[in-house]
């Protein structure tokens, strides 16, 4: 059995010290409405606020999100984030695309699939440039096991530890980390 109180310790220092180490000023993280991005928020969230850093979180939307992720999204963004905004990238993806099946053939949905990994990527790289930052990695265990990732469009500069945990895992993780955030106030039950 799991930690989770330890885990989340040991996450927040980790980064926390990642940032001192290194001088950044802020965490970049892409926030997809996904349970590993939102655990990836809140632990962030904590490192950031233990060394005056900000986080700064984009919700980089295309056409296959649907309306619940980017609406979850922007719940995470806005509790968490120092700096969150909500940023279409549709466009991006449509000239890109056009000019992939222009020169080359039709791509297949994997391939689509991989340029908007990319897009975000390059998008959330950027950022880190200018908030003179790192781009945080929310892979856990099992998509890195199982090859559920694109190469450039996933993988950040830093994970704050769920690549060791498998999927479930994460799922109990969230559990730990709403229940510590709602008894210390910071996410409240709807309709309170």
């Amino acid at each position: 059995m799991i930690d989770y109180k330890k885990f989340v310790e040991k996450s927040v220092d980790y980064l926390a010290d990642y940032i001192v180490i290194n001088k950044l000023q802020s965490l970049v993280l892409g926030i997809s409405g996904g349970i590993d991005s939102t655990v990836t928020a809140a632990i962030a969230s904590k490192a950031c606020k233990k060394v005056n850093a900000s986080l700064i979180g984009r919700s980089l939307p295309c056409n296959t999100n649907k309306g619940d992720e980017t609406n979850v999204a922007m719940l995470v963004g806005r509790a968490f984030c120092d700096n969150f905004r909500e940023v279409a990238i549709e466009n991006m993806y449509a000239n890109i695309a056009f000019d992939l099946s222009y020169n080359e053939v039709e791509m297949t949905p994997l391939q689509k699939g991989n340029v908007k990994a990319r897009l975000r990527m390059i998008y959330l790289y950027n950022l880190a440039s200018i908030y003179k930052g790192c781009v945080l990695d929310t892979d856990n265990k099992t998509e890195h096991e199982l090859g559920f990732w694109t190469i450039h469009g996933d993988v950040g500069d830093l994970n704050c530890g769920l690549i060791y945990l498998w999927k479930t895992e994460v799922y109990e993780l969230a559990h730990y980390l709403y229940d510590s955030y709602l008894l210390k106030g910071k996410v409240t039950q709807p309709n309170d």
